[in-house]
């Protein structure tokens, strides 16, 4: 989920799609996001995939309602990026129940570190084989991947309030120094 740019590093994912074995070849990807800039060869490797439209979906312009059904009805929620800003995406897979596969760079793993254990798995984003593991050992076993989505849903995210108040009490604390 997210705007197809390379900092997002969806690529990454692609190529792990066509590196899960023969016994996950029924799992769906599903990008959701708009085009964005520095994104043609990406764009490009989509739509000539030869999964397209069978393993492989992309919406361009998933307005909320898609997106919530996109989270339910995902497995996991992969959040490749070799920068995110806040890692939105990744809590709002987490809001819905849904567990994280998440870059092990940058902020996500800190963004994400008071969600519960078996919630998120984390993978090397400059490796595809490291993102097909992944995503393997989380859905191989029906059992690995409920109590993954167990732990998700028992994560609640801050509200925008909550979030403001915390903001606003660490720029009173900052400025009292």
């Amino acid at each position: 989920v997210g705007t197809l740019e390379p900092r997002k590093n969806h690529a990454v994912v692609l190529d792990a799609l066509d590196l899960l074995p023969k016994s996950h070849r029924d799992l769906q990807m599903v990008f959701a996001g708009r085009y964005g800039w520095g994104s043609d060869a990406l764009v490009a490797r989509i739509r000539s995939h030869p999964d397209l439209g069978r393993r492989l979906h992309w919406f361009d312009d998933a307005h909320d309602e898609v997106l919530a059904t996109l989270y339910r009805g995902a497995a996991a929620v992969l959040v490749p990026s070799h920068s995110e800003g806040f890692g939105l995406p990744a809590l709002e897979a987490l809001g819905h129940g849904t567990p994280v596969v998440a870059s092990s760079g940058g902020a996500l793993p800190e963004v994400l570190s008071a969600v519960p254990a078996g919630a998120v798995r984390f993978a090397d984003p400059s490796s595809p084989q490291a993102w097909a593991t992944a995503v393997e050992e989380l859905t191989a076993d029906p059992d690995t991947l409920a109590a993954a989505r167990a732990a998700a849903a028992a994560f609640t995210p801050r509200t925008w309030g909550e979030s403001a108040e915390g903001f606003a009490g660490a720029l009173l604390r900052a400025a009292q120094r």
